[in-house]
């Protein structure tokens, strides 16, 4: 078993595979990488949050909005947005949910609303978006045969920013021969700006 920090292998598939034939914890983050707040209510999460993420190692960059929406998945009509184009994410609490909106340039691109138990959940008064157990294979063309485990989290960190964590554990037989298991967690940091709330669509 090994410990591995700072760095990850951006192909998943090869990824996936080398670390769980080399067992090891894979851990990404960023310096001064601060623990989940234990938020009491969605309030909590409440703020503009700048959109693109510290940067970790050799992850590139990280958008915020990049977690919450696939760039085939933009609410607007706007074909040339991209990620890198959305300067806050703007969080607001709703009965059972939370307002997003994408900002730039001082107006809402665009805005969605999650609710609880449709696209996401309430754990503490964090944003679960993931969470996939798979007992035998995580599908056709998988590589490993044996029970995985993957979650995304969104919540604040003790320090007030937003924070992001992908944590994926596997463990099986890779080409039904060899005996692997490994884990990985990747923490990312989207800082929180005392800005006012805007509300004004662009035009």
């Amino acid at each position: 078993m090994c410990l591995v920090t700072g760095h990850r292998i951006r192909h998943k598939k090869i990824t996936a595979l080398f670390l769980l034939l080399s067992g090891c914890v894979f851990n990404t983050a960023p310096e001064n990488n601060a623990d989940f707040k234990e938020a009491a209510s969605i309030q909590d999460l409440v703020g503009v949050y700048q959109n693109a993420g510290d940067p970790v190692g050799n992850l590139g960059a990280i958008y915020l909005s990049a977690i919450l929406w696939s760039n085939s998945s933009f609410p607007t009509n706007n074909k040339d947005l991209t990620h890198k184009d959305i300067q806050y994410i703007q969080v607001e609490a709703i009965e059972n949910g939370v307002n997003i909106s994408a900002i730039a340039n001082k107006c809402v691109l665009f805005k969605n609303q999650y609710i609880k138990g449709d696209k996401f959940d309430i754990s503490g008064g964090k944003l679960i978006i993931k969470r996939d157990v798979n007992p035998l294979t995580r599908g056709a063309g998988d590589v490993l045969l044996g029970p995985s485990y993957e979650s995304v989290k969104l919540g604040i960190d003790t320090h007030g920013d937003g924070k992001y964590r992908s944590y994926s554990v596997a463990a099986g037989l890779v080409f039904l021969m060899v005996p692997v298991a490994a884990s990985e967690t990747i923490d990312i940091r989207f800082k929180k700006d005392n800005i006012e709330f805007i509300h004004e669509s662009c035009r």
